[in-house]
């Protein structure tokens, strides 16, 4: 007798470590979901944030060409800043004849077409300009053209 209940001791025992481990588990997994579901969101900022820096040169009335110069200078900082490479901006310029002129490339420094009477060639700081953006499939922006507008 004296055995029998030394075992239904044990077993009991045994039964209530079984529950408690399954409720850690329990308790384990859902913070795992908490935690999945909140860096989901936290992808997006990272995008959101990254976009934003882009923004101000996307109006949909166009930029003028200074606030291009302005934003060649930006974003060749935040490009030698960036450490993940999909976060570099290429910026393009379309002159009147269609040509596309490379301005800034994510690993290169800014080229800015300057001519004989020291104004960019190329980004003419009294135009207007539309501006188009490229996005990854996670709507990152790679990269910016800015055509003349006519």
């Amino acid at each position: 007798m004296d055995n029998a209940s030394k075992a239904l001791i044990l077993s009991g025992a045994i039964l209530l470590a079984i529950a408690i481990i399954g409720v850690g588990m329990a308790i384990f997994n859902q913070a795992q979901l908490i935690a999945g579901e909140s860096t989901a969101p936290m992808d997006s900022l990272a995008v959101s944030a990254h976009n934003s820096h882009f923004r101000l040169y996307l109006a949909d009335n166009g930029v003028s060409g200074s606030l291009i110069t302005a934003l060649v200078g930006e974003t060749s900082a935040y490009n030698a800043a960036a450490t993940n490479p999909l976060l570099k901006v290429t910026l393009v310029v379309i002159d009147d004849n269609g040509v596309r002129h490379t301005i800034l490339e994510p690993n290169a420094p800014a080229v800015l077409y300057q001519g004989e009477d020291g104004f960019d060639e190329i980004i003419i700081s009294n135009r207007t300009y539309y501006a188009q953006a490229f996005y990854t499939n996670d709507g990152i922006i790679t990269q910016i053209d800015f055509t003349i507008k006519p």
